[in-house]
């Protein structure tokens, strides 16, 4: 059958993996080595490869492999696992990049307005039940029967006249989109990723060549990010105001953290429903994205947010189950993120995550966010481009939002072969991206201790110095935006975008072609002159 949905009118072809399937047992919470006695003959690889999928009682199994692969071994991996009394489905793993994605038995669907109570008598033609409303009340989060293939569902569903759209809820499970020691498919830190000490400043690194610093925070002086982009000359006629405030939808920001404890104003957890977050102790991405952003100015601690001064959102979105896995994230709870980061106040939307599939659900509650949010003036939605040194990903190829590409500490774009040495990953690149803003060496604030990515040494605890990805870019623009929108809070999200890419630089040593290019959008983000044009700009 094809694996597939529609989009806004497109259809999503969605690629099989060849390597990968997710099975779900007739008693998921049995003992591990129950069901990996179980494990099916030679279409199977190891059992002790496999990775329970979080909350949802799917487990994904390496597909024994043929040289090359082939369809023919999952074919075969499918058969073997579906004949066991002991399986009650199997389902695709599907391959985004670096991501992989799996369908379990729960849609997503969304009726036209003109649509009201027979919204739940279609949903109940297919056994479906009804388990969360989003906000606008007519898209729901609907729980299939256990057996039900939900592209089947889909397929069929989407002929109802009173439809708009139908699609799974995924389960993605990939690796960061930036992290102090990236992380690779399998969790294991990449060469050259993880080195945690304070390095010989490079070229661009240290404040030394720029003005005289603002303020006492002690490692200011290790934010090149702070200098490349002239935020140190903004900071000297102004700072952000608390009364501007930026969501960090993430895996969660320590709010224990000296840096950003008195910036939190508010915080949510998306994932468990709960109006209280915090990272588990190894997830400190959003606590590195939190700091980047707006952390404390002035407080004799640590560094300085770019927006620091505006207040902070923590939102958390996703998570990892252990410190060796990668994120696992769910399209629903990154909806009920969106939407309550906007109702409840956000002015910017910093969004340091890579999708999986395509989603009309997050793009509509994005959609809500930049209409509605601020009192109709709209939230600045900023996003990574990503780091798969290819096309830049959803969320961020969406229009009329920012999507952030990584230069470097030498004003170049983030490759593979730029001369930062970060060999491991690129920026990824294409007429979609907007700004450029730096993404590697970039020192930031850490979970607090021993936990998160620095456990200590010759850097402090609480912070890292090698932050990298184009989600380590994305909350350096978001901080602008802060600043601006300190600046001017009367903009609308469209004069934010319009105003900072009108002011960005054009570096990079590469041509820009009717005023931008494919790696650099516009160029790299520069926040003196977007706050010396948001008071009079129109």
């Amino acid at each position: 059958m094809a694996f597939e949905y529609r989009v806004k009118g497109q259809t999503v072809k969605l690629p099989i993996s060849r390597k990968l399937v997710a099975v779900r047992f007739m008693d998921p919470s049995g003992p591990a080595e129950r069901r990996a006695a179980i494990d099916p003959k030679a279409e199977v690889g190891s059992f002790d490869d496999r990775y329970e999928v979080p909350n949802e009682k799917l487990t994904i199994v390496p597909v024994a492999q043929h040289d090359p692969p082939n369809d023919g071994g999952v074919a075969a991996a499918v058969g073997a696992l579906n004949a066991d009394p002991a399986i009650e489905r199997v389902t695709p793993v599907f391959d985004l990049g670096s991501r992989q994605v799996v369908a379990p038995n729960r849609i997503l669907v969304g009726f036209k307005p003109q649509t009201t109570n027979n919204a739940i008598e279609i949903i109940n033609d297919y056994g479906g039940e009804i388990i969360e409303a989003m906000e606008e009340g007519n898209e729901y989060v609907v729980q299939l029967p256990p057996t039900a293939d939900p592209f089947d569902v889909i397929n069929d569903i989407t002929k109802h006249a009173e439809v708009d759209y139908a699609e799974p809820d995924f389960v993605t499970i990939g690796s960061h989109v930036a992290r102090a020691g990236l992380k690779t498919a399998s969790g294991n830190s990449e060469a050259g990723g993880g080195d945690n000490k304070i390095n010989t400043p490079l070229p661009g690194e240290g404040l030394d060549a720029g003005p005289a610093a603002p303020g006492n925070d002690p490692f200011l002086q290790f934010q090149y990010a702070a200098r490349i982009t002239q935020a140190i000359q903004a900071w000297q006629s102004m700072s952000g105001s608390a009364a501007i405030r930026i969501a960090i939808l993430d895996e969660g920001v320590d709010t224990t953290h000296p840096d950003l404890r008195n910036a939190i104003v508010a915080n949510f957890d998306a994932v468990d429903g709960e109006l209280i977050q915090q990272p588990r102790r190894w997830d400190s991405h959003g606590t590195a994205c939190a700091g980047l952003a707006a952390a404390t100015p002035n407080n004799n601690v640590g560094v300085r947010g770019i927006g620091g001064g505006c207040s902070l959102m923590p939102v958390r979105i996703a998570f990892s189950e252990n410190p060796n896995a990668n994120w696992t994230w769910v399209e629903a709870n990154v909806v009920r993120g969106i939407d309550w980061a906007w109702k409840n106040g956000a002015d910017v939307l910093s969004n340091s995550w890579v999708g999986g599939a395509p989603s009309n659900a997050i793009m509509n509650a994005l959609e809500r966010a930049r209409r509605f949010g601020r009192g109709g003036r709209g939230c600045v939605i900023v996003i990574a481009a990503g780091n798969d040194s290819g096309p830049v990903a959803f969320p961020a190829n969406l229009p009329n939002v920012l999507a952030i590409s990584a230069s470097n500490e030498f004003d170049q774009p983030k490759t593979k072969t730029s001369a930062d040495g970060e060999t491991w990953w690129g920026s990824n690149f294409g007429p979609e991206v907007d700004l450029a803003a730096p993404g590697v060496h970039n020192f930031t604030t850490d979970i607090v201790g021993q936990d998160g990515s620095n456990p200590g040494g010759a850097v402090d605890a609480d912070y890292v110095n090698n932050f990298n990805g184009t989600s380590s870019a994305t909350p350096i623009v978001a901080g602008v935006a802060g600043l601006v929108l300190s600046v001017n809070p009367n903009l609308t999200e469209a004069q934010v975008r319009r105003l900072l890419t009108l002011t960005a630089d054009k570096v990079g040593q590469v041509v820009y072609t009717n005023g931008r290019n494919n790696q650099m959008g516009q160029g790299r983000v520069n926040a003196l002159r977007a706050v010396q044009a948001a008071p009079t700009f129109v």
